[in-house]
């Protein structure tokens, strides 16, 4: 009897035997890393850096018009041979300023190429030119660059060329980021 007593007894002991302290903590720190991974990458998709902000969150078309040449109109008293549209602006943040807006005119998803001389240019309420984008040179000039677009002003884009049915695509660089677009008329 005393041999299954002394079995007996040396399986309960084994029994209540745990991991090693070593092992223990290995797997506490790799539960600890995997779990700190996993809320990362779950947080990390809610928030958005700088360089991330899409443009067509922060700028917004307005009502697009080809200009008929009068004097009220914000393309001037004599608009090149009719090939002038101004666009207003419904909305615009700080963030979107001529440093980080370049414009393109596209026909079904397709660049046109602009002619020299081509430009958007930016008026104010009361029509002063604030900035204009050469689509030849693909720059910003104007009296303190970089300017700020605001609900209050007007985008005047003067071409040679008809580009009725095209659209005017305004592109995000730097703070901003993807295209936003308006159908000229």
């Amino acid at each position: 009897m005393n041999v299954f007593g002394k079995r007996e007894r040396s399986w309960r002991k084994a029994r209540k035997r745990g991991v090693s302290p070593i092992i223990a903590t290995i797997l506490l720190v790799a539960i600890t890393v995997v779990l700190a991974a996993v809320l990362y990458v779950l947080i990390s998709g809610l928030t958005k850096g700088p360089g991330s902000t899409p443009i067509g969150s922060a700028f917004g078309y307005g009502v697009a018009q080809q200009s008929s040449g009068s004097a009220t109109s914000p393309c001037g008293a004599s608009p090149p041979a009719g090939h002038c549209y101004s666009v207003g602006i419904a909305s615009a943040s700080s963030t979107v300023t001529t440093a980080n807006v370049k414009f393109t005119v596209q026909s079904g998803g397709s660049p046109v190429s602009m002619p020299g001389g081509a430009t958007v240019t930016i008026l104010s309420l009361t029509g002063t030119t604030l900035a204009a984008f050469n689509f030849t040179a693909g720059t910003w000039s104007g009296g303190s660059l970089p300017v700020t677009f605001a609900s209050t002003d007007t985008l005047v884009l003067y071409t040679s060329i008809s580009v009725s049915g095209d659209d005017l695509i305004a592109a995000g660089t730097g703070a901003l980021q993807g295209t936003t677009s308006v159908a000229l008329p």
